[in-house]
């Protein structure tokens, strides 16, 4: 729980709200205001606006931000500020964060909202609603170190374990995806019963029922847990009375001020990679998906301002999943519709599922030859067959020339493998293509060695016209049933007492992420799961997806660590070595602190942590008072600061003890005692007059 035990992780999270969430914070109104009459406390904000992993784009984010901020005058503005980024693991609901050095801050958000599905535009607004950030053009370092309000107390200090701005939005983002954990601490809020809301940190001030609707308000009120009382909502863009919090009303209010009602769904979102023409029509390819559906939407396409055709935006593309986490990789589209010759206006809209409204993704200008140009085409499925030992597929191919069946050839690698005649029924064909009948699809299987390997199917020119076609190039991994895992273990980085790892792993039986064995010179260590995005392997193997890398941390003893991975076999096969690493990790002295040190009941009250590099055990530490031995204590209390500073140590490094001294002036120093390579530490000296 980074640093917390569960009862301290509750606490913080009921409080993260800051004193802006009662003090005064005002909105801008904009032309158009709202009111107040229009806030619903049991519905702040849908769940798939507030839970959408690909809300917006990085670019998006950065041009919002330089919208909101304008001209920065002192260089620290969210627009132009660049942070420094530690990476984290996969935790919570929170998928892994790979840290950089000098990020932007729209970097970082739209980086958070990948991992934590939270979307940047709820983000932006907890930003803007905490320390009005989004328009501050000269924020201090106070203000930048609390940005997010994340474990800032109403009543108390911020915990400055959570300081700057990369912690707060990463911070904040968790535990809002961890209010999402049906099975978390946080279950009082059921979703369509009442729960009782405060109006204010003072329980005199009273709280009203409200059913809450949603998981989203519900996490709303585990960050903020006040309501705003009617005179909040009677003066919007102002001060209510003594009894009123501003929090939940200004987050709702500069959702609808930037982006709109927060309770309406999202459009569709998609591109058109190609417009290509073709004798008679204008071939289409690209991707679309509506935010409120994993489902595949319908694509229209216009010619000319009418419609032509509906395409299904399901075929595969793992760039898509890959772009957009929390979306599947069937969300493409591609289709071939017809157009007059002559230079014709082709536009493609995605229609909308649920609440919001269908959305044009492009138009562009095509001029359509007339006949006596090369085949037309499209290939409607390829992939590995069943016993994943060749190559299946289906398509049509047409050339305007002649209404006869024309051949269609695949090649493998380059080199020609099979020539399919495109002579089977195909009735939407021939409603789209009347003049050249219906008997025009084509389907076949061909051998492919097992490995990854360039499939391209071709309809050569019949009569007018000349070249080739081609309707479609895939690369393939051809694999047989029954094989071992394959990949590999890409580095293995020291990072302090611990060892960073990088690599990735799939198995060729499943489509589904394996799990990877970590073992340290010859002992086992822990597991991991490889279902990290890896866009590399996603386009070295389409059809097993991207979802096959991993990462992860192991801790190190002195000297050399062979770290090895083990790919862990599913259904035929056995488990692979997918490589070895060393690292060494070097002897080293004890390193502490001594953070108190003050004249106790009958003696000298000392406190503070120890470790020594070179064991995970806890160090001894020798107090000497007045240049005599003392006391020996064990540094093995919990210090959950200390685990957090050195990943891999752990807690039980802290000391804390009363040690017997008589009354008076004394000089008392205190010695961490080393283990293994190196020496003891002194790790402070302190002068005590009484």
């Amino acid at each position: 729980m980074r640093g917390f035990g569960v009862l301290r992780a509750a606490v913080v999270a009921w409080c993260a709200a800051t004193v802006v969430a009662v003090s005064v914070l005002v909105p801008v109104p904009p032309a158009s205001a709202i009111t107040g009459g229009g806030f619903n406390p049991g519905n702040i904000i849908s769940d798939t606006n507030f839970y959408n992993g690909s809300a917006m784009t990085q670019p998006e984010i950065q041009s919002f931000l330089n919208s909101t901020v304008g001209a920065c005058t002192n260089g620290k503005c969210l627009n132009v500020l660049r942070v420094n980024t530690t990476s984290k693991a996969a935790s919570g609901n929170c998928g892994p964060y790979s840290g950089a050095v000098g990020e932007a801050v729209s970097t970082v958000i739209y980086k958070v909202q990948r991992a934590c599905n939270i979307s940047a535009k709820v983000i932006l607004v907890t930003l803007q609603k905490e320390t009005s950030l989004l328009t501050a053009k000269a924020p201090t370092d106070g203000v930048l170190r609390k940005a997010m309000g994340y474990a800032c107390p109403d009543t108390s200090a911020c915990d400055s374990a959570y300081y700057g701005i990369f912690d707060q939005l990463y911070g904040a983002a968790w535990q809002l995806a961890w209010y999402n954990d049906p099975d978390g601490s946080f279950t009082w809020h059921k979703i369509g019963q009442a729960s009782n809301i405060a109006f204010h940190p003072d329980s005199a001030c009273g709280s009203a029922p409200v059913v809450i609707q949603n998981r989203a308000t519900a996490a709303l009120y585990y960050y903020t847990p006040y309501q705003p009382n009617a005179a909040a909502l009677a003066n919007l863009y102002g001060t209510g009375d003594g009894c009123s919090a501003y929090g939940n009303r200004n987050f709702w209010v500069f959702y609808n001020q930037y982006f709109g009602p927060p309770t309406l769904g999202a459009d569709p979102r998609g591109d058109v990679n190609e417009f290509t023409a073709r004798s008679g029509a204008v071939f289409v390819r690209g991707w679309a998906f509506d935010p409120d559906t994993p489902d595949p939407i319908k694509v229209d396409v216009y010619v000319d301002g009418k419609w032509t055709a509906t395409l299904i935006a399901n075929a595969y593309r793992p760039d898509v999943a890959t772009a957009y986490p929390g979306q599947s990789a069937y969300h493409g589209f591609a289709g071939t519709v017809p157009a007059a010759a002559g230079s014709r206006s082709v536009c493609v809209y995605g229609i909308n599922v649920g609440s919001g409204t269908n959305r044009l993704i492009e138009c562009a200008t095509v001029t359509v030859p007339a006949n006596g140009s090369p085949p037309i085409g499209d290939v409607n499925t390829m992939g590995v067959t069943a016993k994943r030992d060749g190559v299946a597929f289906t398509g049509w191919a047409i050339d305007p020339d002649t209404t006869s069946p024309i051949n269609v050839e695949v090649t493998v690698d380059g080199v020609r493998k099979a020539v399919v005649l495109a002579n089977q029924p195909r009735p939407d064909v021939g409603a789209a293509y009347p003049a050249s009948g219906p008997n025009h699809g084509f389907s076949g299987t061909v051998a492919v060695p097992y490995g990854v390997h360039s499939v391209c199917i071709s309809a050569p020119n019949v009569g007018g016209g000349t070249g080739t076609t081609m309707l479609e190039c895939r690369k393939l991994g051809v694999f047989a049933l029954g094989a071992s895992p394959i990949g590999t273990l890409a580095t293995a980085t020291r990072n302090g007492l611990v060892a960073d790892l990088v690599g990735w792993s799939m198995d060729t039986d499943t489509s589904a992420p394996i799990l990877v064995d970590i073992w340290i010179n010859g002992r086992f260590s822990k597991t991991l799961r490889a279902d990290v995005p890896r866009a590399d392997i996603g386009a070295a193997y389409p059809n097993y997806g991207p979802n096959h890398g991993f990462i992860g941390q192991v801790a190190l003893s002195p000297g050399t660590n062979q770290i090895c991975a083990y790919g862990i076999n599913v259904g035929g096969g056995a488990h692979r070595l997918l490589g070895c690493r060393s690292v060494t990790m070097p002897a080293a002295s004890p390193i502490g602190d001594v953070n108190e040190v003050k004249p106790g009941t009958g003696g000298v009250y000392v406190r503070g942590w120890a470790l020594d590099p070179d064991t995970p055990a806890s160090t001894l530490v020798d107090v000497w008072i007045n240049d005599r031995w003392a006391a020996t204590l064990r540094a093995d209390q919990d210090r959950p600061d200390v685990a957090a500073a050195f990943p891999g140590a752990g807690s039980a490094h802290g000391f804390g003890a009363t040690v017997p001294a008589a009354a008076g002036p004394k000089k008392v120093c205190v010695w961490a005692l080393n283990v293994g390579g190196g020496a003891h530490t002194l790790l402070r000296c302190a002068l005590l007059t009484r």
